[in-house]
């Protein structure tokens, strides 16, 4: 009998499995690929964000900037790797300016306190390669980069030598409560016995939700494509530079990786079925959007293209709560800023 059975070991179930494995509980973590870090938290754009893009009103706007404050000493307490290198979001049309300041207005609501808009030649200042047309940009000084999937490897770890049980290649296929006790089944027939379960499953959380009878959101795939240029790169560039957001998403970013590549994307395509292969049509439009940010960009440092798959719910925003089957919690719908709230 476990106290907590939790469903997914990604960025999130990584980082709860840690978290409660401080304290004295028999706590499995339920994998269905054959190691962690298998979807959206390693096919992401390594990003740790600022905290003013998403709104105050949502719940992944108020814990954006919280999470961003615990990287620094997470990375002294696992070494994963991190590092503060500041986000330009960028404005090349007068009128833009306007939604800087609706971004810096949103990202003070969201408790900031290192945000300033930059004029064209204090941009230039700091980041000397980037489009000299650009007229303003939303300066953010703690946003950085890491490597989200030695950090989902290092919280795995962390949690194992706590005592936590990691199983992998156990896809669940069926929750039953009796009484208080669930019994969770995964494909290879194994059924364990926890007294909570947190669903923590990403692109497949409103499927195991549903498990149990809870069915008020549903989750649906958005992918998103990047080009990845070969090590050494990223010395070109200086910060993480985003182009204006969308309701897609933060559109088309050009940025440094912790190992020092360059990294272009994501696009966002709305799919009916998880697809994780790339097009070549949609890496040339990201190409070509990713020089209007830089001219620095060269299609032969080019070595490899992939695509994430983020969970986009119904709701909108991040469902974290304990459902209407008591003991049993959704952590769930936990697209971007997903990696920066965990």
């Amino acid at each position: 009998m476990y106290d907590i059975i939790i469903i997914g070991a990604g960025v999130i179930g990584a980082t709860i499995a840690r978290r409660l494995s401080k304290y004295k509980l028999n706590i499995l973590l339920l994998e269905a690929e054959n190691d962690v870090s298998m979807g959206a938290s390693k096919a992401n754009s390594a990003i740790v964000h600022g905290g003013y893009a998403e709104s105050h009103d949502k719940l992944k706007g108020r814990v954006c900037y919280k999470g961003r404050k615990e990287y620094e000493n997470l990375n002294k307490e696992l070494n994963f790797g991190f590092s503060k290198i500041g986000s330009l979001v960028l404005a090349f049309e007068e009128e833009q300016k306007k939604g800087l300041e609706e971004l810096m207005e949103n990202g003070i609501k969201n408790g900031l306190p290192d945000l300033k808009i930059l004029n064209h030649d204090e941009i230039l200042e700091i980041e000397p390669n980037v489009n000299p047309e650009v007229k303003y940009a939303l300066y953010c000084e703690g946003a950085g980069v890491c490597s989200p999937y030695e950090l989902v490897i290092a919280l795995t770890e962390n949690a194992i030598e706590n005592g936590v049980e990691l199983k992998l290649n156990s896809e669940v296929i069926d929750i039953n409560k009796q009484s208080d006790v669930f019994e969770v089944k995964t494909k290879d027939n194994n059924i364990y016995k926890g007294k909570y379960v947190i669903n923590a499953s990403g692109i497949n959380s409103a499927k195991i939700s549903k498990m149990v009878g809870v069915d008020y959101f549903d989750i649906n795939p958005r992918s998103g494509e990047y080009l990845l240029m070969r090590r050494g790169s990223g010395d070109k560039l200086n910060h993480v530079l985003f182009q204006m957001p969308t309701k897609m998403g933060k559109g088309i970013l050009v940025t440094p990786t912790y190992h020092n590549n360059l990294l272009l994307g994501p696009d966002a395509i709305d799919d009916k079925e998880i697809d994780k292969s790339t097009d070549v049509k949609r890496l040339a439009n990201i190409y070509k959007q990713g020089l209007q940010t830089t001219e620095v960009l060269n299609i032969n440092e080019f070595i490899r293209s992939f695509t994430g798959v983020r969970a986009v719910s119904t709701t909108n925003d991040f469902i974290i709560e304990e459902s209407t089957v008591k003991n049993f919690i959704n952590v769930a719908s936990i697209q971007s800023p997903g990696l920066t709230s965990s």
